[in-house]
């Protein structure tokens, strides 16, 4: 199927946060010994609806007493793929301190208005540690356990997003689809989607699924309402497989590859990485927009 989709495709990656809570684990740090600062996340999202005020951010520690000074750089990456150079945004010298900023604090340090930045806008942010002695560690002396584990709270590589909390009084309406990956191969007419909320607890149903000419079931989301996240979904009410478009098509059926996104109730934007099982080396969007 990949031979036949001649359309360039750029995935989004997976949407995860750094949140850390388990602060019984010891990070170990390969090459450089001692030097290390963690951070105890207090606010993991940026909210769109008070993003003149709504901080990302939390508390940064160093265990050992031998870290000199700990800077924080930041990118922002807009639609999944439009990626800024990182800039310094935040230096410490003391430990505790406090590490909690605003998409405004972002803007300045970019050298871009803060209008530039949206719901589902990305930041990325990378640490650099200069211990008492002259060491530095940045995410390249960290074993790869300790870069991708939350709960070892590292402060070097961290990401967060501008959100806001799924309104379960927002969701049902009519939406138009700004964007539908491979709608032009599959003949396309239908681009509005009914969309309502259920038919469980944290679940959105985008009523005549993705490829409505081609046979596609409802695409039932699962979504974390704090967050407005994309967890997964695809699958109907009783846990079966649903299909996204029929076997008319390229002899075979296929089945809704959920790979993440996001749904903003608060200004009625659904975006999703969408892929295809068995065909699942096709990721596309699938991006619809309230009327």
């Amino acid at each position: 199927m990949k031979n036949i989709f001649k359309i360039a495709i750029i995935c989004l990656v997976s949407l995860t946060l750094t949140n850390c809570e388990d602060n019984e684990k010891s990070p170990l740090v390969e090459q450089v010994d001692g030097v290390f600062v963690l951070i105890d996340i207090e606010n993991a999202l940026i909210d769109v609806t008070q993003i003149g005020t709504s901080t990302y951010g939390g508390t940064l520690r160093a265990p050992v007493d031998n870290v000199a000074s700990h800077t924080i750089e930041v990118r922002a990456v807009i639609g999944g793929d439009d990626a800024s150079e990182f800039a310094e945004l935040y230096t410490t010298t003391t430990f505790p301190a406090t590490f909690l900023v605003t998409a405004g604090d972002i803007a300045t340090a970019l050298g871009v208005d803060v209008s530039t930045f949206g719901p589902g806008t990305r930041f990325d942010f990378v640490g650099t540690s200069v211990g008492t002695d002259g060491t530095v560690v940045t995410t390249s002396n960290l074993s790869g356990d300790v870069q991708a584990e939350s709960g070892i709270r590292q402060a070097y590589n961290l990401r967060t997003f501008i959100s806001c909390p799924v309104d379960p009084a927002e969701i049902a309406g009519t939406y138009d689809v700004t964007e539908l990956g491979f709608g032009t191969f599959f003949g396309e007419t239908n681009f509005t989607r009914t969309i309502v909320a259920g038919p469980g607890s944290g679940q959105i149903t985008i009523v005549e699924g993705e490829y409505t000419t081609t046979g596609g079931d409802p695409l039932i989301l699962d979504i974390d309402f704090a967050t407005g996240i994309i967890t997964g979904g695809g699958n109907d009410e009783d846990g079966n497989a649903a299909v996204s478009f029929d076997a008319s098509v390229l002899g075979t059926e296929n089945t809704y590859l959920v790979e993440g996104g996001f749904f903003f109730s608060c200004v009625g934007a659904l975006d999703i990485n969408m892929n295809f099982l068995p065909f699942n080396a096709n990721p596309h969007k699938f991006v619809l927009q309230k009327q």
